[in-house]
């Protein structure tokens, strides 16, 4: 799953507000490698219409569960449509990394904000040269960081779920 997905299941929510005006066009939406043209895809599919806005607000819910015990994000994205308040009410241990050169999800706007208002959040860079590609590209700038950030993310899941020892 997607960083933005899993951090819902701990208990994120979106500002619906914020996502709004993103799908609107008043706030731009940066590029997205993997999906170049999701905000048009998302446009031709639902008009921005009452049903529209209803969407938004349905996505704006709680839709936490109560089976998720851990979240480990890699290059998290939408950090700055989730409310702080919803952050702040996670209680699952969150595991985060993120490229210290990634220019998609960059830290600041992405990634800063699961790290200061989730409680229970931790996480370091995976290296400053690290771009957001390198974590699923078929020929990465970094090859290391992948496998480097997928054994953090057993040995997170190991530590705050139990299991073998790694």
């Amino acid at each position: 799953m997607r960083g933005p997905s899993v951090a819902a299941l701990a208990g994120a929510r979106v500002d619906p507000g914020i996502l709004w005006a993103v799908l609107a066009g008043e706030i731009p939406l940066p590029e997205i490698p993997e999906f170049p043209d999701a905000l048009d895809a998302w446009r031709r599919t639902y008009p921005l219409d009452a049903a529209a806005r209803r969407m938004v607000e349905a996505a704006a819910g709680d839709l936490s569960d109560p089976r998720v015990r851990a979240v480990f994000q890699v290059a998290p994205g939408v950090g700055a449509l989730v409310t702080r308040e919803s952050l702040a009410a996670v209680r699952v241990p969150v595991g985060i990394r993120w490229g210290g050169a990634d220019t998609v999800n960059p830290y600041e706007a992405d990634t800063r904000p699961y790290l200061e208002h989730i409680p229970t959040a931790s996480g370091h860079s995976a290296g400053p040269d690290v771009r957001h590609d390198d974590f699923f590209a078929p020929e990465p700038a970094d090859p290391t960081a992948r496998v480097r950030v997928g054994g953090e993310a057993a040995d997170f899941f190991v530590r705050h779920l139990g299991g073998p020892a790694a």
